[in-house]
């Protein structure tokens, strides 16, 4: 595994970063390049149907074990044979390939640090601390951290939700709506309450496309009951820091919509 260390404003660097190091972006820089996928809302009432659906079937699935007596379940998706790509003819997915830069951003593989950031939310009791209102997840493929906030909060909260965006509509159709479903079956809630999967719906908002693009259209959900703010309580993204150009959108979104009280966790190698 791998270990999370942060560096308080009180600890010395090892090494001091000096001005010449230190280049400021111009706004226009970080617009998202124009062969992006633009970013969509998976629409309530499908996501809903979705879910219900994918609730009633018999999933394949992996158990990891990544805190204690913590399990969390992951669809299997060598054999789960769900859209292994939409209509969409910009998404052509090589699966033997970790990462195709512009068209998929690997988010049918579980990346590690994915894990290590549950671990460390679990060892760290931080949403025993943090009850969490609006939640999102950035670059979340599997979603297994968004899965595992959606455990702890407490639904009866009626405006919390967690919002989970990854690059790919086929990823988040096949592998984070089933990991969902199977992190939220009965008796895996860990509040207490009895909850089925018509209690989770109301508290899931699902995206897909380019994050600068989804920045620009978290506006839009302002509306909608389920999103009654653009800014969160708790940002989450796991090794989505892998380029220059990565790092910055990560940065960029989480300075635009970070709550002031708010907390964001990155876990990266």
């Amino acid at each position: 595994g791998f270990s999370f260390n942060f560096l308080s404003n009180q600890d010395s660097p090892k090494q001091s970063v000096t001005s010449k190091s230190v280049r400021y972006y111009e706004k226009e820089e970080l617009q998202s390049p124009s062969n992006r996928l633009p970013f969509d809302w998976i629409e309530s009432t499908f996501l809903a149907s979705l879910l219900e659906e994918r609730y009633h079937e018999e999933l394949v699935y992996r158990e990891f074990l990544v805190h204690n007596s913590l399990p969390l379940r992951c669809v299997d998706m060598s054999v789960s044979s769900y859209r292994k790509a939409t209509d969409d003819d910009r998404e052509i997915i090589d699966e033997t390939i970790d990462i195709q830069t512009g068209i998929y951003e690997g988010g049918r593989k579980v990346w590690e640090c994915s894990l290590d950031l549950v671990a460390y939310l679990a060892e760290e009791n931080i949403l025993d601390e943090l009850q969490p209102v609006l939640t999102l997840e950035l670059g979340c493929g599997h979603g297994l951290p968004g899965c595992y906030v959606l455990r702890k909060v407490r639904m009866s909260v009626p405006n919390s939700v967690v919002v989970l965006t990854d690059y790919n509509e086929s990823v988040v159709l096949d592998a984070t709506i089933s990991n969902i479903v199977l992190n939220t079956q009965p008796g895996s809630h860990e509040t207490g309450e009895t909850i089925s999967i018509k209690d989770v719906i109301p508290h899931v908002a699902i995206g897909a496309g380019d994050w600068i693009d989804m920045s620009k259209k978290l506006g839009d959900r302002v509306s909608d009951s389920k999103i009654s703010d653009s800014k969160f309580d708790l940002i989450l993204t796991a090794e989505t820091v892998y380029t220059e150009e990565a790092a910055r959108e990560t940065a960029r979104v989480i300075r635009e919509h970070l709550k002031s009280t708010g907390v964001a966790y990155v876990a990266t190698k």
